[in-house]
């Protein structure tokens, strides 16, 4: 059992190893400590999704293909995952009738790292006319990524060859598991006061295999990113 001086050290040291860490997320002070509810939220149309992949696993055709059912999944599931988490009141999707004017600003992540987005640079002219909130989505990007797997088993990852004097040499195999991405990065801004709420950068990470579809893997980062991106801001549902 530990002693008083020990539980106080401990104590000491947790706000030092919390406030250290990084996030890949931030929260304007502002808005932290607010309870917002009724309020409206547009998340305007996504238009583009890159592809990228660091074998030739998918050709381009069903690299299209990919990128529309995740256009699609977002359309169709994204809403309601983020209307079930969060105090919001109505969630829609929206394309502007006239496109507002962008500026790009650069903002501190963490302490090693700045995330620039492009953000309006006035309110947003909106038939809503209150508690209007928008959620950016930008530079969204699928990738298929190769991991090289624990090859320490030498029974399983190494192939034999024999040398002239048929003695028999152990060779190391080098085996990957591919694994599909999702990185975004978003932005929470708030259209009645033209400040941001939050923003930060998010990535999902899942093993694909010949029996896991591209599609379900798309789902699980999409439940992921709507269990993250309302944490700790007056949306987060407690």
């Amino acid at each position: 059992m530990f002693n008083t001086r020990n539980n106080l050290l401990i104590l000491l040291i947790i706000p030092i190893l919390i406030s250290c860490s990084s996030k890949n997320y931030f929260v304007n002070p502002e808005y932290r400590d607010k309870k917002i509810s009724d309020a409206n939220l547009v998340i305007p149309t996504v238009s583009e999704v890159k592809f990228y992949q660091f074998a030739q696993i998918f050709n381009e055709g069903e690299i299209e293909k990919i990128k529309k059912d995740f256009s699609l999944l977002l359309s169709d599931k994204l809403k309601d995952e983020l209307k079930s988490r969060s105090t919001f009141s109505d969630i829609k999707y929206a394309s502007f009738k006239a496109k507002p004017e962008f500026e790009s600003k650069e903002f501190d992540l963490n302490e090693k790292e700045k995330i620039s987005l492009s953000l309006p640079k006035n309110r947003i002219e909106s038939d809503i006319s209150e508690n209007l909130f928008l959620l950016f989505l930008k530079d969204i990007t699928l990738s298929l990524e190769n991991k090289e797997k624990d090859t320490s088993d030498p029974a399983k990852h190494y192939s034999v060859t024999s040398t002239p004097g048929n003695e028999p040499v152990l060779n190391p195999m080098r085996l990957y598991n591919q694994i599909l991405v999702l990185d975004l990065k978003y932005c929470l801004y708030d259209n009645n006061t033209g400040k941001t709420v939050s923003f930060g950068r998010f990535s999902s990470k899942q093993k694909y295999t010949e029996t896991s579809s591209a599609e379900n893997i798309i789902k699980i980062g999409i439940e992921k990113f709507a269990e993250k991106v309302f944490e700790n801001t007056p949306f987060e549902n407690d």
